[in-house]
């Protein structure tokens, strides 16, 4: 059992029960590979790459509450959730040698203490390596009007909107603008 002052104690059945039988067993080859890259922890976050079978890491990350694990997500193709074999790794590396996480900062935290030109240059970087990233630029700013069409019925965005959801990672059209505009509508006022 890892103890960490103000984290829930975990233990490998707590793991177990979370992740699976099989995607336990399988993750716990990763763990004995030492494939979890650049583990790390912000507040109640466990994140880290997993060296699996493709030739990019993929990233897992596991939200831990005061009762234990909450829930997770990894990239892999059956990630979502974070009942995968990569979860598992990440746990497992926790169990065992929680020292090896750095202590980081949550993005906000990180993102507020830059000054806007910082901010700019960051996403400039971002979009020069990841290219899909500039669609996320369009998105919609806080607080002003936009008039976009936005399909005719539920799950009906329009392909602008699904190609910003895909390029946000997610599967289906509507999570990275949930927020932004109700599903299904003709043609929407957001933020007004």
């Amino acid at each position: 059992m890892v103890t960490v002052s103000g984290l829930p104690p975990l233990t490998e059945s707590d793991v177990r029960r979370w992740i699976g039988d099989e995607s336990f067993r399988r993750g716990q080859r990763y763990f004995d590979q030492d494939a979890i890259l650049n583990p790390r922890r912000a507040g109640m976050m466990l994140r880290a790459q997993c060296q699996g079978s493709r030739s990019q890491p993929y990233r897992v990350q596991i939200a831990l509450g005061p009762k234990g694990i909450v829930s997770g997500d990894c990239s892999c193709p059956v990630g979502g959730g974070g009942h995968c074999k990569h979860a598992a790794a990440l746990l497992l590396t926790w169990l065992d040698n929680a020292d090896a996480f750095a202590d980081v900062e949550d993005m906000a935290t990180m993102l507020d203490r830059r000054s806007k030109a910082e901010l700019i240059d960051l996403i400039g970087k971002m979009v020069e390596r990841y290219p899909e990233l500039e669609m996320l630029v369009e998105l919609p700013v806080p607080g002003e009007a936009t008039s976009k069409p936005m399909g005719s019925g539920p799950g009906q965005c329009g392909g602008r909107w699904r190609r910003l959801c895909r390029a946000g990672g997610l599967a289906q059209c509507g999570g990275c603008v949930r927020d932004h505009h109700p599903r299904g509508a003709g043609s929407v006022s957001v933020y007004a």
